[in-house]
């Protein structure tokens, strides 16, 4: 696997470098957009890029929004890079579709087993499924959601196990034969809340296993994907303190 790294500093550029193969992955390093787009042409088949996304010179953010407008390169999984860590800045790496965060000062450590979980999801060949950053409700919450298929007439319910801006999973609570939920299915309307404001998006399934079913949202009203963000946002401080206190 390869990784392109846009980073100014070459020390943060070299130990990213460092982390990456001792996981096994071939990190190319670059200073700034430029020298990125040059490996991009090299090595097309890199699958995971590390931008610096505070240095306008370096234009990593640039670089980011190119990755996501252009077809041919919207596998590529992106991890930002900063020292920012407010709401709004969160919530705009969520919707450009970040899969991953890092931040400056570097942390070896904590740069280690996040992009280990990330490159794990990769080599799993969920990566499609995973293109942005998903967060787990708190155990203490109690997430459900429910819906209805055709052909089916019981109301189904489930726990949310996860949450993106791309989609979303669920533990089904409720006994739903195999032939009513498949791959490929679209469900018109999923209703959970969120801040005890009801969201309702269209979604397609795209895994079902046993009891766990993943959905791809097919729709987002402006007011739900802020309410999303909102929400990733607020898990990510949540157990971003939790680590602190550990």
């Amino acid at each position: 696997m390869t990784c392109i790294i846009l980073e100014p500093s070459k020390s943060d550029r070299e130990q990213l470098a460092v982390v990456l193969l001792s996981l096994g992955v071939q990190g190319i390093q670059a200073a700034d957009r430029r020298q990125a787009l040059e490996v991009l042409k090299a090595h097309a088949d890199a699958e995971l890029c590390i931008l610096d996304v505070d240095d306008k010179e370096a234009g990593g953010m640039v670089l980011l929004k190119e990755l996501r407008s252009q077809r041919q390169h919207r596998h590529i999984k992106a991890v930002a890079y900063s020292y920012q860590s407010d709401r709004a800045f969160i919530e705009q790496m969520v919707e450009l579709g970040v899969s991953c965060y890092l931040l400056k000062p570097f942390d070896q450590y904590k740069a280690k087993i996040k992009l280990q979980n990330l490159i794990k999801s990769i080599d799993q060949g969920i990566s499609e499924k995973r293109q942005h950053i998903r967060v787990s409700p708190d155990p203490d919450e109690l997430l459900r959601l429910h819906f209805r298929v055709s052909g089916f007439a019981n109301l189904i319910s489930g726990k949310v196990r996860n949450i993106s801006m791309g989609g979303i999973a669920v533990e089904l609570l409720t006994p739903v034969p195999p032939s009513a939920i498949r791959s490929g299915l679209t469900i018109p309307s999923i209703n959970f809340s969120l801040s005890n404001k009801p969201l309702t998006p269209a979604t397609q399934v795209v895994l079902v296993k046993e009891r766990l079913v993943a959905m791809r949202f097919e729709s987002l009203s402006s007011q739900e994907r802020s309410l999303i963000a909102r929400y990733i946002y607020r898990r990510m401080s949540e157990l971003s303190m939790s680590e602190q206190s550990d």
